[in-house]
């Protein structure tokens, strides 16, 4: 449910359905942009994320349970509707940059990044169920 004032949104993840209460699929970036190197990676039971940068520029990946994923308010958003029919939430971050969420039927997943809302939305489409190693 996405609730709109006049200044803000607040996002409330209503629909947890049949999605599952722990991650246990995870997922990844599956177009890193070049350069990009791994900083820091946790994995929890409800909240996989992982940050990237290069000398400039990060990008924070997160995925959450559903149920973990409560009520967030943002300011600035606007939505977004790719090709495929999925949805993403855009909001513009006070430090420049942007965040984008989207929910996949599963889980709730986020990119935070200060790339273009261009790149930050082509990373968004390219994440994928994580290959096993």
């Amino acid at each position: 449910i996405v609730n709109i004032f006049s200044d803000n949104l607040k996002v409330t993840v209503s629909d947890i359905g049949n999605a599952p209460t722990e991650i246990n699929e995870y997922y990844e970036i599956g177009n890193l942009p070049e350069g990009f190197e791994l900083n820091f990676q946790l994995s929890e039971r409800q909240l996989v994320s992982a940050s990237y940068s290069n000398n400039t520029n990060y990008i924070y990946f997160g995925q959450y349970a559903k149920e973990f994923y409560k009520d967030v308010d943002f300011d600035n958003s606007k939505f977004y509707l790719d090709e495929n029919n999925q949805e993403y939430l855009i909001s513009r971050l006070e430090e420049g940059g942007f965040c984008v969420i989207w929910d996949n039927g599963d889980y709730v997943l986020h990119i935070n990044s200060n790339l273009s809302r261009e790149e930050i939305l082509e990373i968004c489409k390219s994440v994928r169920v994580k290959e096993e190693n």
